[in-house]
């Protein structure tokens, strides 16, 4: 029910976006739902009227943002080496993620 919802207020926010920030208001509510979530954004994004470049966009930028957010959260609890591991971990998801949306907008 809840990733229902999620992906009901996401197809309304996706669309009043893509009309007042028709540039980039498909990656900041992409950012913005991916901080916690990047079920129903997926899903939002692969029902929806974007071009597949754009698309592809939009889920790395939820993609990228869920993986930083959470790494930050571990960054904070965790202590010792996990928190290097981490670290190393997530920096080298980023980078692959930055190559991937490069390579996407071609």
């Amino acid at each position: 029910m809840r990733l229902r919802a999620l992906f009901a207020a996401l197809l309304v926010a996706i669309k009043i976006a893509g009309r007042v920030l028709p540039a980039s208001g498909l990656y900041v509510v992409s950012g913005l739902a991916g901080a916690m979530d990047v079920d129903a954004i997926t899903l939002s994004l692969t029902s929806g009227s974007a071009s597949p470049g754009r698309t592809t966009v939009a889920l790395i930028v939820a993609l990228l943002t869920n993986t930083v957010f959470k790494s930050a959260l571990v960054l904070v609890v965790a202590r010792g080496p996990l928190r290097r591991h981490i670290a190393v971990a997530a920096v080298a998801m980023v980078l692959v993620g930055a190559a991937s949306t490069v390579l996407a907008l071609g």
